[in-house]
């Protein structure tokens, strides 16, 4: 419910979206980058490149730094090669997103499984990406689990998310007839009310 939140798993440093504009970025693709890779990655082969799946195994926490300095790394590389066999840009960006995809995929399914959910909200904006959506609901379809996917219309930087929860805590000190402080704190967790 609104005001009530259990972390189960987070980002250590870059979150997926943000690997996604940063890898764009590398590979000379327009902001944001996720919508641009999606685009290419449509026509490309996810197995084309061996890009690394950051697990971190033992929880549910994300690490997206280090596949993003392998892209970067992978895509220099393949800058130097002259030969014509290399992979063209939309592999590239199909195994890439193949490898977010993975992990998110994954440790998704994990914590609802291991905490015994039966329903899923994916949000954000890479909520929007096509191979995610696709991905997460064969997963969710196979295991019995509801999966609710916002309208792409919907599927935007988390701020959009964060200030939907501001404005029912919001409505909720008013209701309890309480005070609302709007200092802003950009470091504060997420804390039930």
């Amino acid at each position: 419910d609104f005001g009530v939140y259990v972390m189960l798993g987070r980002t250590r440093d870059d979150a997926a979206g943000e690997c996604f504009d940063k890898v764009a970025k590398i590979i000379g693709l327009s902001y944001p980058g996720g919508p641009a890779i999606d685009r290419k990655a449509q026509k490309g082969n996810p197995n084309s490149v061996k890009f690394p799946r950051p697990y971190l195994p033992g929880n549910l926490d994300f690490s997206f730094s280090g596949l993003k300095t392998a892209a970067l790394y992978y895509w220099q590389a393949r800058q130097k090669q002259v030969d014509q066999t290399k992979p063209d840009i939309s592999d590239v960006c199909a195994s890439f997103q193949a490898a977010v995809v993975d992990v998110l995929a994954r440790k998704t399914m994990t914590a609802a499984l291991s905490n015994g959910l039966n329903k899923v909200v994916i949000g954000g904006g890479v909520a929007a990406n096509s191979f995610l959506r696709e991905r997460m609901s064969a997963e969710c379809l196979g295991r019995g689990i509801q999966l609710f996917l916002p309208s792409l219309q919907y599927c935007t930087d988390n701020a959009a998310m964060v200030a939907c929860a501001g404005y029912y805590k919001w409505q909720h000190r008013q209701r309890a007839g309480g005070n609302f402080n709007l200092t802003v704190n950009p470091s504060l967790s997420l804390q039930n009310w």
